[in-house]
């Protein structure tokens, strides 16, 4: 796993005004950490700590705003809604220049079962400059954040916060800001899609894309793409046509490297099943005759597992060798990295998955369902790369991989092969899910693995608009298809904030295709 910084470096000031102590010198922006001056905790930045009895020690400073609040002490002290609306507001000194940026965190729960949400204001001076996602709160102090862009707040304003609940005995026990002053360096934007490029016969169309010539718009998907302009380009497998050769993938006047090959220094791609078409060091892997790469002489599942491997890193990993030696040096097709925000504290996580050892569909012969579940090599991975991020603090959370556990296309569908890879991921608050593999877009409201509603689960998207040929989506949908379009060509562009997230697809080619929102919250 490494820091996709590039050449994206930001370095901060971060002031303490407990401590006032200079952790590094400022570029384009400075950020102050603020403990609160009136309300909830004024005195103490720590979150977590028992204070007695008393509304009023020196550890907490509990203050009522209204009749609707009350403030009351058992493992924490806390200040809890008693009807719905209760709100309470917190204080904070004034910041020396003008303020860019506002990051809000809180600490909130709820009360003896019950449910709702608390939603962050921001004020200054009593006036109010943003309004917040509102947040489900659980029966667990959480923390919650989020972060105002966009501000010009002047050094001679207080900086107000106040928290609003949606119904009684709903409770928050801390609230700290970072301030930052100056330029703030914008949110990082990726971009990209599945199913790409043609190879030179597919555009000559004297191969076709079954009965008819193959579409071939990854031409079009690519200056898309240029518009774009993205600090990073995901894809999301089957980028290079018919089997993903390298012959074809650096053919410069016909294959990927001809369109979106232009962009590969900041390409961080995933592997598909056409990937795995081929196989490659047959006698090394023990199939019999030497040079005989055939299911029959590769008679066992281990022995074409062995060549069809030894074909994708000689074919897709030579091409994009960079990202082996970096991100997959052992040339799994599996890998994370971390991309940075404009909160240098609150990078994405991103988690790279080989959906194809798993494919049972296309590899009846060698795939299996195990490859991506419970004790498999990848799993484990999976497991404690989590592990390994989630101890530093879980922040928002994306992850991609070919074939989909939901799709309404109507070539392949969803497989419940990915299952356990869903519910993994969903544990750890998995905010996004992208997959190709049918060629169509299509977006789906947040479901857990098993395709029943839930709001803790991911945004998921299928994007296998790249560019080759297009796909169908079903009459009747798959559970909570939130869009499904056919026929359309294009690029999903995600703008990645410290704490939520935008999505835009718009078509390049084919059928008119707008599909966007706007400040998606992160599940942590």
């Amino acid at each position: 796993m490494r820091h996709a910084t590039g050449s994206h470096l930001r370095l901060s000031l971060v002031l303490c005004l407990t401590g006032l102590s200079i952790l590094a010198a400022p570029i384009l922006a400075a950020t102050t950490t603020m403990a609160p001056t009136t309300g909830i905790n004024a005195s103490n930045t720590t979150w977590g700590s028992d204070n007695g009895s008393s509304c009023t020690g020196a550890m907490w400073a509990c203050v009522d705003d209204g009749t609707t609040f009350a403030a009351n002490d058992g493992d924490h002290t806390y200040v809890y809604s008693q009807a719905a609306g209760g709100y309470h507001t917190t204080g904070f000194a004034a910041v020396s220049g003008t303020v860019t940026q506002v990051a809000v965190h809180i600490v909130a729960a709820t009360i003896s079962g019950a449910s709702g949400n608390a939603t962050v204001s921001l004020y200054a001076s009593g006036s109010l400059q943003a309004t917040g996602t509102a947040h489900a709160l659980n029966g667990t102090y959480t923390q919650y954040n989020d972060t105002f862009a966009g501000l010009s707040i002047p050094s001679t304003s207080n900086i107000q916060v106040r928290v609003t609940f949606s119904a009684t005995n709903l409770k928050y026990t801390e609230v700290w800001v970072d301030a930052t002053t100056g330029s703030t360096p914008a949110d990082p934007v990726v971009a990209g899609a599945g199913d790409i490029a043609c190879n030179a016969a597919e555009r000559a169309c004297t191969t076709k894309c079954g009965t008819r010539c193959c579409d071939c718009q990854d031409g079009a998907t690519h200056n898309q793409l240029v518009s774009i302009n993205p600090t990073y380009v995901f894809t999301l497998g089957d980028n290079q046509y018919e089997n993903g050769e390298y012959a074809n993938y650096s053919d410069t006047s016909g294959g990927y490297a001809s369109t979106w090959g232009q962009e590969i220094g900041i390409t961080f791609p995933s592997v598909g099943n056409h990937e795995y078409n081929g196989h490659a060091s047959c006698t090394a892997c023990g199939c019999s005759p030497a040079g005989c790469c055939s299911d029959t002489c590769c008679d066992t599942v281990a022995k074409r597992q062995c060549a069809t491997q030894a074909y994708m890193n000689a074919n897709y990993y030579k091409y994009f060798s960079s990202v082996k030696s970096a991100e997959d040096p052992n040339g799994n097709g599996w890998y994370s990295y971390d991309i940075p925000t404009s909160d240098a504290s609150r990078s994405w996580h991103v988690v790279v998955l080989n959906a194809a050892i798993c494919d049972t569909a296309k590899f009846p012969s060698w795939a299996s369902a195990a490859n991506c579940q419970s004790g498999s090599a990848q799993y484990q991975w999976l497991q404690q790369d989590l592990a390994n991020w989630a101890a530093g603090g879980k922040k928002c959370l994306l992850a991609y991989w070919h074939e989909p556990r939901f799709s309404s296309g109507t070539e392949n569908g969803g497989s419940a092969n990915y299952s356990q890879f869903w519910s993994l991921l969903q544990s750890y608050g998995v905010d996004v899910i992208l997959q190709g593999h049918d060629h169509n877009y299509e977006r789906f409201n947040p479901q857990n693995s098993s395709g029943t509603a839930d709001s803790t689960g991911p945004i998921s998207f299928v994007v296998g608009t790249g560019g080759r040929d297009t796909d169908t989506c079903a009459t009747t949908r798959a559970p909570n298809s939130a869009k499904c379009v056919a026929g359309t060509f294009g690029n999903l562009k995600l703008t990645l904030h410290p704490s939520s997230w935008d999505y835009d697809f718009e078509s390049a080619a084919g059928t008119a295709v707008s599909d966007l929102r706007a400040g998606v919250a992160c599940h942590n």
